[in-house]
């Protein structure tokens, strides 16, 4: 590891040092004389309303994350963005190919994820979800709590929104030309980063950019002595390009083009370790480790067109939309016999809004918000692989399907048209309203066969009460809706030996009625002059309707043969709350604290059995130090987490009690230049910059609540970039 850390060091120095242009890093365009460090629970937020607020007058519980924040974590998956929000968990790792994010105890596609408005919709199974790379972004939001009466369907826990980078992120505002290379390291993968970035301002009107981002990743290393985790290695190729137009100061159009590809040779679920069958009496293999594990492809691409009015000169037209299309083909190519899956899912929509600003401040206030949403689903798969094992077993023996059945993943196809409504009243500068309402209308089919149509509506109401200057009172209730996927209504058929889907085209959408109530504080000054606290706290409690779950029906067939049928099928109550609490403390002038903590109990009240998708209480806490004159920080997180033995155990799965664990991390990012080489021109040395960081830190062997896999060990991690900008 020493070796491979002093290679990469004298190989970015020499980059650097033989570099003769002049340089300057948009983001440290600004004059560099100390000031105060601004609190992430500061941060202003967009998709909680999907226009700009305060997250202290906003009702609901929202996170919002910059990228000098996830940066500082040298984020390869959405994990590593998200891996100390209250209330938030993932699954399914550490193969970041299969991660997804959890949110307060619901996950998969109860959770709606985004990108620059654009639905990722894909969910099946152990296939994953999040097929593009971190390094694009610049913001991440998280909603806690369903946001259906703005997002509609999937938003039935909560939502992530993630926002890329633009051309104007790498340009300083007097230079045209910018470039930016970046390269990193972790050990944990000895996965290699190399991301380069052009940037050009063409005109005072038109910006464009390129950025594309290649990693590269061995088999993961467990914590404890553990070893490698088989079969998790992966290689991730990923571009982003943009194009932004500014006709007039009030009018902007942008288009973009995502794609990413990743490629890897993992199980077929990604949250298990491939081994073979063997048979107790004769001790024989019946069914090869190799049968499980496939060549996987992902190659998404998402094009995306949109535009933006707003004339100050005139409160009643802000104008928003856009259009889009992402295609996702997945091939995955069984390794023992080289049958294939082939299987495309398209998402084609468009979000249309305006917001309308009216009222006096200081009386009544009103930001009137209206608009409309369609999006098609369009599911297709082929390949060689198709059904050769029995589906059940009669009379006369087993029963085989029809020559060239399909395993997985019917065709199928889905429209939803939506409308909606939202108005955020403020009264006496004291008082926050926030009513808002969405009806969307759903459809699916396959095979020519149609589900019946259903309209759903989605109401909400939110208040913030200002007591003091310093005390917010806070109450929201909101309803979701989460309507059933390709998988749940039409999956069909064996899909390991033993293993039957019976399709279920009845199920009906599931439903909830969540309610956050809680208060939050603001005060600028604690101890001293210079210091600021924000606390915030709230309890909430999440009412479910038809939540979707699989039934087991066991069969067995003598001599020794046992059948699973697995039926999805609606559970009529379930009830989710807990509470999470969050603040931060800038104490000094550059010395900030923070912390959280987060719980929730889930229970299945038509059964009187707990949820088995609840993830462990934690408690988060921090500390960090900047100082602005060398360009460093430094911190570190400690995350203490509870046990979690309050489920229903399922043999052979990952759904286990889970054991409380301690993890440490620590990073530190630098300017060195600057303080190296004082004498150097300072638009030289601006845009070099190192990030440096150890997660578990002391290599803990610990596994998270529904993983069945244990998580990675230690893992130190370099990463060195240089912005240059040119005239």
């Amino acid at each position: 590891m020493t070796k491979k850390f002093c290679l990469l060091a004298v190989l970015v120095l020499f980059w650097l040092s033989s570099a003769q242009v002049y340089g300057q890093d948009a983001e440290d365009a600004e004059d560099s004389q100390p000031k105060k460090v601004k609190l992430r629970l500061a941060q202003v937020t967009v998709s909680a309303t999907k226009t700009e607020r305060d997250p202290l007058t906003t009702p609901g519980e929202v996170s919002v994350l910059t990228q000098d924040y996830f940066q500082q974590r040298q984020a390869q998956s959405l994990d590593d963005v998200l891996r100390y929000e209250p209330g938030v968990a993932s699954g399914d790792g550490p193969r970041t190919m299969g991660e997804g994010p959890n949110i307060r105890g619901l996950a998969g596609a109860r959770v709606l994820t985004l990108v620059d408005g654009v639905r990722l919709n894909f969910q099946s199974g152990h296939k994953g979800r999040i097929f593009f790379d971190m390094d694009q972004l610049k913001q991440v939001e998280v909603i806690r709590g369903p946001g259906s009466a703005l997002y509609g369907s999937q938003a039935l826990g909560g939502v992530v929104a993630m926002v890329t980078k633009d051309p104007s992120d790498y340009l300083a505002p007097d230079m045209r030309y910018g470039m930016r290379q970046k390269f990193g390291y972790q050990y944990q993968n000895e996965e290699l980063l190399s991301t380069t970035t052009l940037s050009a301002r063409l005109t005072n009107q038109l910006e464009v950019m390129a950025s594309g981002t290649f990693r590269a990743g061995e088999n993961v290393r467990l914590g404890g002595d553990l070893g490698r985790l088989a079969n998790s290695a992966q290689d991730t190729a990923a571009n982003l390009s943009k194009l932004v137009w500014k006709p007039t100061p009030h009018d902007e159009a942008k288009f973009s083009i995502q794609a990413t590809r990743q490629a890897a040779q993992i199980p077929f679920d990604t949250n298990s370790i491939a081994v073979p069958d063997i048979d107790p009496d004769t001790g024989l293999v019946t069914v090869p480790a190799t049968s499980r594990i496939a060549d996987r492809v992902n190659h998404q691409i998402t094009y995306r067109l949109g535009y933006t009015h707003n004339n100050p000169a005139n409160p009643y037209l802000n104008l928003q939309g856009f259009v889009y299309l992402t295609t996702l083909d997945i091939t995955e190519t069984q390794v023992n016999n080289r049958k294939r899956d082939d299987i495309s899912f398209d998402t084609f929509g468009y979000d249309l809004r305006n917001s309308m600003n009216f009222g006096n401040l200081s009386t009544h206030h009103h930001i009137v918000t209206f608009g409309s949403e369609f999006f098609r689903n369009t599911q297709r798969s082929g390949g060689s692989r198709t059904a050769s094992f029995p589906i059940g077993f009669g009379r006369s023996g087993p029963i085989f399907p029809p020559t060239g059945s399909r395993l997985y993943f019917p065709d199928a196809k889905s429209d939803v048209f939506a409308l909606y409504l939202q108005d955020e009243i403020t009264l006496f500068d004291r008082i926050t309203l926030i009513p808002a309402i969405r009806w969307d209308h759903w459809r699916n089919e396959t095979s020519g066969e149609s589900t019946k149509s259903v309209g759903v509506l989605n109401p909400k109401v939110g208040a913030v009460i200002q007591v003091t200057d310093f005390l917010f009172l806070e109450a929201n209730y909101a309803h979701g809706f989460r309507q059933p996927t390709f998988g749940d209504l039409f999956i069909a058929g064996t899909h390991f030996p033993g293993g039957v889907f019976v399709a279920n085209p009845d199920l009906s959408p599931e439903r909830s009625r969540n309610i956050d109530a809680g208060f939050r504080v603001k005060l600028p000054k604690v101890l001293s002059n210079n210091d600021q606290f924000i606390f915030k706290g709230a309890y909430f409690r999440n009412k479910l309707r038809n939540l979707i779950s699989l039934e087991i029906a066991t069969i067995f067939t003598p001599p020794r043969t046992v059948e699973f049928f697995f039926t999805p099928v609606n559970i009529t109550n379930a009830l989710i709350q807990g509470w999470e609490a969050e603040f931060e403390w800038r104490t000094l002038e550059n010395v900030t604290l923070s912390g959280n903590y987060s719980q929730s109990h889930g229970t299945d009240e038509t059964n009187e059995l707990p949820l088995t998708n609840i993830p462990q209480k934690r408690a988060v806490l921090g500390i960090d130090y900047q100082y602005p004159a060398w360009g460093l920080t430094i911190g570190g997180r400690t995350q203490i987490t509870g046990d979690q033995d309050r489920t229903v155990v399922v043999p052979g799965s990952a759904v286990q009690p889970t054991g409380g664990y301690v993890l440490f991390d620590i990073y530190a990012t630098l300017k060195p230049v600057e303080v190296l080489l004082p004498d150097l021109p300072k638009s030289w040395g601006q845009g070099f910059q190192v990030n440096l960081g150890v997660d578990n830190l002391t290599d803990r062997n610990y596994r998270r609540h529904l993983s069945f896999l244990p998580e990675a060990g230690i893992n130190p991690k370099v990463s060195v970039w240089h912005s240059i900008n040119l005239p």
